[in-house]
């Protein structure tokens, strides 16, 4: 699976935007103009938490989580895409 949030750079799933205040940073993530990192990071939790459960501990009834017609119907602002 291959998972695009729309707005979101590069540093904006991770906490690095409340630590460090350099340009490269702020060009790819942690501006005003870029989605909220915050929200970035609840939609990073929203998909990976099911995956996990899903592909690694095997968890029956996960992979409902992240079926595409469920995330789509919760507006998250994703470009979804299952390549392997």
């Amino acid at each position: 699976y291959l998972v695009g949030i729309e707005g979101a750079g590069h540093g904006a799933f991770t906490d690095v935007c409340g630590h460090i205040d350099t340009p490269e940073l702020t060009n790819d993530g942690c501006s005003p103009e870029w989605r909220d990192p915050a929200d970035v990071q609840a939609v990073t939790r929203r998909l990976a938490i099911p995956f996990f459960d899903h592909y690694v501990a095997g968890a029956a009834g996960a992979e409902a989580l992240f079926d595409e017609d469920v995330l789509v119907g919760e507006s998250l602002g994703l470009e979804l895409s299952r390549e392997l």
